[in-house]
Protein backbone atom coordinates (compact mmCIF):
# COMPACT_ATOMS: atom_id res chain seq x y z
CA UNK A 1 0.00 0.00 0.00
CA UNK A 2 1.24 3.67 -0.47
CA UNK A 3 1.32 4.82 3.52
CA UNK A 4 3.61 1.75 3.67
CA UNK A 5 5.70 2.31 0.76
CA UNK A 6 5.47 6.58 2.03
CA UNK A 7 6.67 5.58 5.67
CA UNK A 8 9.86 3.50 4.81
CA UNK A 9 10.57 4.26 1.19
CA UNK A 10 14.69 5.25 2.17
CA UNK A 11 17.77 7.61 -0.54
CA UNK A 12 20.90 6.75 0.65
CA UNK A 13 22.50 9.54 -1.38
CA UNK A 14 26.76 9.67 -1.51
CA UNK A 15 28.17 12.65 -3.65
CA UNK A 16 31.25 10.93 -4.90
CA UNK A 17 32.32 14.32 -6.88
CA UNK A 18 31.11 17.90 -6.12
CA UNK A 19 32.10 21.23 -5.13
CA UNK A 20 32.76 21.84 -1.07
CA UNK A 21 30.26 23.59 -0.57
CA UNK A 22 27.36 21.32 -2.07
CA UNK A 23 28.98 18.29 -0.26
CA UNK A 24 29.11 20.27 3.61
CA UNK A 25 25.34 21.22 2.13
CA UNK A 26 24.27 17.99 1.68
CA UNK A 27 25.28 15.20 3.82
CA UNK A 28 25.77 11.64 2.72
CA UNK A 29 22.15 10.92 5.13
CA UNK A 30 19.68 8.12 4.77
CA UNK A 31 16.19 9.90 4.49
CA UNK A 32 12.46 8.67 4.84
CA UNK A 33 11.52 10.71 1.16
CA UNK A 34 7.88 10.82 1.72
CA UNK A 35 7.46 10.95 5.81
CA UNK A 36 4.55 9.78 6.06
CA UNK A 37 2.85 11.49 3.16
CA UNK A 38 4.28 14.71 4.18
CA UNK A 39 7.62 14.83 2.66
CA UNK A 40 8.50 14.55 -0.76
CA UNK A 41 4.95 13.52 -2.80
CA UNK A 42 5.19 10.20 -4.52
CA UNK A 43 3.05 8.35 -6.66
CA UNK A 44 4.19 4.62 -7.37
CA UNK A 45 3.48 1.95 -10.37
CA UNK A 46 4.04 -1.62 -10.33
CA UNK A 47 3.38 -4.64 -11.97
CA UNK A 48 4.80 -8.30 -10.60
CA UNK A 49 7.88 -6.84 -12.31
CA UNK A 50 8.52 -3.71 -11.17
CA UNK A 51 8.13 -0.77 -9.06
CA UNK A 52 8.25 2.94 -10.21
CA UNK A 53 8.60 5.69 -7.95
CA UNK A 54 7.61 9.44 -9.69
CA UNK A 55 8.82 11.56 -6.84
CA UNK A 56 7.97 15.40 -7.46
CA UNK A 57 10.80 17.31 -5.55
CA UNK A 58 9.54 20.95 -6.70
CA UNK A 59 6.25 20.18 -4.11
CA UNK A 60 9.17 19.90 -1.26
CA UNK A 61 10.91 23.22 0.18
CA UNK A 62 14.16 21.86 1.03
CA UNK A 63 14.20 19.20 -1.93
CA UNK A 64 13.91 22.45 -3.62
CA UNK A 65 16.12 24.10 -2.24
CA UNK A 66 19.23 21.52 -2.85
CA UNK A 67 17.89 21.39 -6.09
CA UNK A 68 18.82 25.21 -6.20
CA UNK A 69 22.38 24.22 -4.98
CA UNK A 70 22.88 21.39 -7.61
CA UNK A 71 21.82 23.06 -10.62
CA UNK A 72 24.39 25.26 -11.44
CA UNK A 73 26.69 22.61 -10.67
CA UNK A 74 25.30 19.54 -12.05
CA UNK A 75 27.43 19.15 -14.82
CA UNK A 76 30.55 18.84 -11.78
CA UNK A 77 28.58 16.54 -9.74
CA UNK A 78 28.52 12.70 -9.42
CA UNK A 79 26.49 11.20 -7.22
CA UNK A 80 25.42 7.72 -5.84
CA UNK A 81 21.92 7.23 -5.20
CA UNK A 82 20.45 3.58 -3.19
CA UNK A 83 17.06 3.26 -2.60
CA UNK A 84 15.85 0.82 0.27
CA UNK A 85 12.69 0.16 2.33
CA UNK A 86 13.43 0.87 5.94
CA UNK A 87 12.91 -2.07 8.36
CA UNK A 88 11.35 -0.85 11.09
CA UNK A 89 10.92 -4.75 12.75
CA UNK A 90 13.72 -7.39 14.09
CA UNK A 91 12.53 -9.59 11.18
CA UNK A 92 12.92 -6.99 8.47
CA UNK A 93 16.80 -6.50 8.97
CA UNK A 94 19.13 -5.95 7.76
CA UNK A 95 18.03 -3.49 5.20
CA UNK A 96 18.67 -4.52 1.44
CA UNK A 97 18.80 -2.53 -1.32
CA UNK A 98 16.21 -2.08 -3.83
CA UNK A 99 18.09 -0.57 -6.62
CA UNK A 100 21.05 1.99 -7.39
CA UNK A 101 21.95 4.54 -9.63
CA UNK A 102 24.64 6.82 -10.50
CA UNK A 103 24.15 10.69 -11.29
CA UNK A 104 27.36 11.38 -13.83
CA UNK A 105 27.83 15.15 -14.55
CA UNK A 106 24.19 16.03 -15.24
CA UNK A 107 23.17 18.76 -17.85
CA UNK A 108 20.74 20.68 -15.84
CA UNK A 109 20.82 23.96 -16.77
CA UNK A 110 17.88 23.34 -19.32
CA UNK A 111 15.58 21.62 -17.29
CA UNK A 112 12.39 23.35 -16.60
CA UNK A 113 11.93 23.27 -12.86
CA UNK A 114 8.33 24.99 -11.77
CA UNK A 115 8.89 27.30 -8.35
CA UNK A 116 7.83 26.12 -5.56
CA UNK A 117 4.48 27.59 -4.20
CA UNK A 118 4.42 30.72 -1.95
CA UNK A 119 2.38 29.39 1.30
Amino acid sequence: ADDFRNDRFKLIPRLVRAPLTLRLACPSRPAITAKGGRGVPQRYFSTPEYVEVDMDISKEAIANRVLGLVRPVSKLIVADLAFVLEGQRQEELPEVVLGAARLYNLDLSEAAVPLLEEA
